[in-house]
């Protein structure tokens, strides 16, 4: 299956049947690991905020209460990658308190991406005053190295 946005989240078999709306809001639809739910972002009071549908479309619920969320992603990691405000934080929807700020700069964090193995995070750096590139840290935002790869952005892990 493919969930994709367009005035909201939708799923659709790879066939091209199926399809399915399941909210009516919403933007960069994201698998959990499991393929149950997607996380999502939609706005609320003109801001966007991480939000989880289940997969048949029940259950629709905010996840948290932030700043505006964007870019963001789910698989392979039980954790939900997104940014706020230019930072990156991960986020387990089975774990209220878990919210945790990966980096630290203000500003130009985006477009991050999980490794196959969940253990690394490759994201855009493009803060004021740096060239952008393509960085990558542990999953729990330590050991950032960079920028790997100078100007490139939104990298993609490979197996």
């Amino acid at each position: 299956m493919i969930a994709f946005d367009n005035n909201g989240i939708w799923k659709i078999n790879v066939d091209g049947t199926g399809l399915t709306r399941l909210t009516t809001t919403g933007l960069q639809p994201a698998w959990s690991p499991d393929g149950t739910r997607i996380a999502y972002h939609a706005p609320v009071g003109g801001k966007a905020q991480l939000f989880i549908v289940n997969a048949d479309g029940t259950n629709p619920h905010q996840a948290l209460t932030s700043g505006s969320v964007l870019d963001v992603v789910w698989q392979p990691s039980s954790r939900v990658l997104f940014g706020i405000s230019g930072d990156l934080y991960s986020y387990d929807p089975t774990n209220p308190s878990s919210l945790a700020r990966l980096t630290s700069s203000g500003g130009g964090n985006v477009e991050p991406s999980w490794s196959p193995d969940a253990t690394q995070i490759s994201w855009t750096d493009g803060t004021s005053g740096k060239t952008a590139g393509i960085w990558v840290m542990n999953a729990d935002g330590t050991s950032k190295q960079g920028p790997v790869i100078s100007k490139g952005r939104q990298g993609s892990w490979g197996r």
